[in-house]
């Protein structure tokens, strides 16, 4: 069966949909005009929010420090792209409950429950968390939060910032060890010298001429150490500070690794080890002392790290057309692993943390040489095996 209906009667429906339409309309603005009418200040209030709320977004796009923020459940609803970057995730990923799970497997059951009682009471959270990034590398993070509450005190959400401290944490691990380093290197020859110096001046050696040489002798190798280090310290004071400047002039270099040779002489015998030199007789425009110092830096740390008996060996020849000469020391010592070969032309750093108590030094030999070569633009690096030794190589122009 069809039902027909004419024109006027379809006409008629049309209009009257329009008017129910129109009437839920008027209704719908008269409902919110008495709402705001009825609340001023919730009408001040979305008024302010709105440029509020695009200023922070705006600001925290570009925000140097991480920032971020949850729901009144905990569940992240926004992190800028520092945010991201710092913890390894994208905006999607990061999103509700996603951001956990890129923290490090042995923080998690720590973290976690922490997060959660200072949601519930409200209160605000700081904690240094891991994060593992996709590449595997891992980044110490500080995350800081604060609870968001309405003006009722109901808990809105949470706000965050997220830093990242791990270069900040290496930094002071080395201050650490560096003070470790230097305080016995401070305190062994400063306990010597007084000991050798108390029983010179106690007048018991005066019948003993030749143990109160001795004693001296002591007193003036331990100062020379001291010396060392000090000189050590001001040289790099004075690199990073950009101050240090070379007094150039045209040297030999057969002669600048003999000067070298002949400071270790004294130290080769005592460590029972045989220096070998094969000079190059070939002028070239540097600064003598600067070179002799880093020779002795490479030769002193060959001595220190090879077995009785064996032999250290300072070559100089040739390179790159004749426009560069390359110095190599090489030892037969106990090599230096692959993931440290960078590492030991840092700053207070060694290869093993326990050397600086077995050999002395305070990790700076490395550095400044590097810093010395650098300055008469060259370059300076290693090649080792474990168990089979090292080579450590520099280069410098003629010119």
């Amino acid at each position: 069966m069809v039902c027909w209906l004419d024109i006027s009667e379809k006409k008629r429906l049309e209009l009257a949909l329009q008017k129910a339409n129109e009437d839920l309309e008027q209704r719908f603005r008269d409902h919110t005009a008495d709402l705001l009418k009825a609340n001023p200040q919730f009408q001040q209030n979305f008024r302010e929010r709105q440029p509020i709320e695009a200023e922070f977004r705006v600001l925290s796009e570009a925000a140097p420090v991480g920032i971020f923020r949850t729901d009144a459940q905990g569940g992240c609803i926004y992190v800028n792209p520092r945010a991201q970057a710092i913890c390894g995730y994208t905006f999607e990923e990061a999103l509700g409950d996603g951001w956990q799970q890129l923290i490090h497997p042995d923080d998690y059951q720590q973290v976690l429950p922490h997060w959660i009682d200072s949601a519930k009471a409200q209160t605000e959270f700081l904690e240094e968390i891991r994060f593992v990034h996709r590449d595997h590398t891992v980044h110490l993070v500080r995350a800081t939060t604060a609870p968001i509450l309405s003006d009722t005190g109901e808990l809105i959400g949470h706000v965050g910032t997220i830093e990242d401290v791990t270069e900040r944490n290496v930094i002071e691990r080395m201050k650490r060890e560096f003070l470790s380093i230097v305080s016995h290197e401070l305190k062994t020859p400063l306990t010597s010298m007084r000991g050798a110096l108390a029983l010179l001046s106690s007048g018991r050696l005066l019948d003993d001429p030749e143990t109160a040489q001795e004693m001296l002798e002591i007193a003036k190798v331990d100062t020379e150490r001291l010396v060392r280090l000090v000189d050590d310290l001001l040289d790099l004071e004075r690199l990073e500070a950009h101050q240090l400047i070379l007094t150039k002039q045209w040297c030999d270099t057969a002669s600048l690794m003999r000067r070298s040779i002949e400071s270790l002489q004294l130290l080769a015998e005592e460590s029972r080890l045989t220096l070998v030199c094969q000079p190059l007789n070939v002028e070239i425009f540097v600064d003598g002392d600067r070179i002799v110092q880093t020779l002795i830096n490479l030769l002193g740390n060959a001595i220190k790290f090879s077995s009785e008996g064996s032999e250290v060996y300072l070559k100089a020849e040739l390179v790159n057309g004749d426009q560069w000469v390359r110095f190599q020391v090489r030892d037969w010592g106990r090599g230096i692993p692959q993931d440290k070969l960078d590492l030991i032309f840092e700053r207070f750093q060694q290869a093993n943390a326990t050397d600086a108590r077995q050999h002395g030094g305070t990790g700076l030999g490395l550095a400044i040489s590097r810093d010395l070569v650098q300055l008469h633009g060259g370059q300076i690096w290693v090649e080792s095996t474990l168990g089979e030794g090292s080579t450590f190589y520099f280069t410098v122009p003629i010119r």
